[in-house]
């Protein structure tokens, strides 16, 4: 299992064999993820099964709004710089983790991929899930991430 740090909260990125409580199926085409709200317990482990429906490479990225933004500046640099021939594929990785630990899938036109997760167990932090490809979170392609049960923090 590897690990990382969410806003101080550990969070869980596991195999696509990993022993999940459930399975949470998402259908994204353009530009919108079919579900608005994913709802999980503190510290439940999750499948999240993605298809693409569209016929736009989308990803899936589970993150602060923080984090997402700033992934969202990462790639649309990434897309910059691929259109000047220095890379490809707009910017996005095909892994389950970018290089700053937040838990992704890239899924393309008709593929389906599985990534798994395990909630954080406390509450102050506002996770959502989103495709960071540049234009699609604007355009609407996120989610928020409520965590239920979670352990509450006084400031």
């Amino acid at each position: 299992m590897r690990n990382f740090i969410v806003a101080g909260i550990a969070a869980a990125i596991l195999s696509p064999f990993a022993e999940a409580n459930r399975i949470i199926e998402l259908d994204a085409s353009e530009m919108t993820f079919h579900q608005e709200v994913v709802v999980v317990s503190a510290g439940e482990t999750v499948q999240f099964v993605v298809s693409n429906t569209g016929i736009l490479a989308h990803e899936f990225v589970i993150g602060t709004v923080a984090e997402q933004e700033e992934h969202r500046k990462v790639m649309l640099a990434a897309q910059h710089q691929a259109h000047q021939g220095h890379g490809s594929r707009n910017g996005h990785h095909d892994h389950h983790d970018h290089h700053d630990g937040m838990p992704s899938i890239t899924v393309d036109p008709g593929e389906t991929k599985s990534i798994a997760w395990t909630a954080p167990t406390a509450d102050d932090v506002r996770l959502e899930f989103a495709c960071n490809i540049p234009g699609h979170y604007q355009a609407g392609m996120r989610g928020d991430i409520v965590i239920k049960d979670a352990i509450h923090h006084s400031s």
